[in-house]
């Protein structure tokens, strides 16, 4: 089969995320949470927690497991890939409790308005699934495992698509070139696809159907962040409009689902968070009821409560 994307975006001005970011007890303490799961993280990195769930979870019995820093070569044990991608994309809270040491060990990525997806090179071809799982799109790239030239590799990546500028921005790496990067930290896997990226500008060259663009991150200094919501924001000279700013700590492995390990801000509430000064115009998105990050997250639990009643 050798479909165009056929994705059909939502209108670029509506958020994927009020979709992703749903309440699911975000009142409880984030700071006991992320100190527990990291705990768990120092005390069972060699068999993984159950949140880890990776390359189980894309490989059929695929038990191996690697507990050192770097990526881990799966080109003679890789199975046969599962059709259903769905539950596979780390998902972030939103971050109601700021973490103490956010300048000391968290990352931000300022994330553009479109659609979250996964992208899976593999066997020649290039195939998007979205968030539930479902294929959108076909088509030849020339990242390892998505051409005809590199059959023998496989790529896994988190991406949001612009179907306005016909290129799938890279928020995370899973696997890259048959190297799965899910056990590394988070740390280690943007400076390791950031170098993939400079080492090969075909990736986002004008004669691909579609780019491939690393987005990319930062240290979590409130002066960085405030440098970067304070002007329009765009990547290789393309202005793009802004989702969100997603914090990642940074010894955070690839884990499938919600962690508090990732946190999630739209613009006009970075003030109140962080008590530094944006745009204007991100202020002009805040939604007239809107009064606090607090008080939007305990009207989403009283509307999930109601439900359940």
């Amino acid at each position: 089969m050798d479909r165009e994307n056929v994705e059909t975006a939502k209108p670029e001005h509506t958020s994927q995320y009020n979709e992703l970011y749903k309440y699911n007890g975000l009142l409880n303490n984030q700071h006991d949470r992320r100190e527990k799961l990291l705990l768990d993280l120092k005390k069972r990195r060699s068999d993984q927690i159950n949140e880890m769930r990776g390359i189980a979870d894309v490989f059929d019995n695929s038990n191996d497991e690697d507990d050192e820093e770097e990526p881990v070569d799966i080109t003679k044990r890789r199975r046969k890939i599962r059709n259903n991608y769905s539950r596979k994309l780390m998902l972030s809270e939103w971050m109601n409790d700021v973490p103490d040491d956010l300048e000391e060990d968290w990352l931000f990525k300022i994330c553009p308005v479109g659609v979250r997806n996964i992208v899976v090179a593999d066997k020649g071809v290039t195939k998007v699934y979205n968030r539930r799982g479902q294929m959108k799109a076909v088509f030849q790239s020339n990242l390892p495992g998505g051409n005809h030239l590199s059959q023998s590799n496989f790529t896994l990546l988190d991406c949001i698509y612009r179907n306005k500028e016909k290129t799938y921005y890279v928020l995370d790496a899973l696997v890259w070139n048959s190297c799965s990067l899910l056990h590394c930290s988070t740390e280690f896997r943007f400076f390791f696809i950031r170098n993939k990226f400079l080492e090969d500008p075909e990736l986002n060259s004008e004669s691909n159907k579609f780019n491939f663009v690393n987005v990319p991150h930062h240290g979590a200094l409130l002066p960085t962040l405030e440098l970067e919501l304070t002007a329009c924001y765009s990547i290789n000279d393309t202005n793009l409009p802004v989702d969100g700013v997603l914090f990642y700590h940074k010894d955070c492995p690839y884990i499938s689902g919600l962690t508090p390990l990732v946190g999630w801000l739209k613009p006009y509430m970075v003030p109140e968070k962080l008590r530094i000064p944006i745009h204007e115009s991100y202020m002009a998105k805040k939604p007239k009821n809107y009064t606090s990050l607090n008080e939007y997250l305990e009207t989403i639990q009283r509307k999930y409560k109601k439900k359940g009643n």
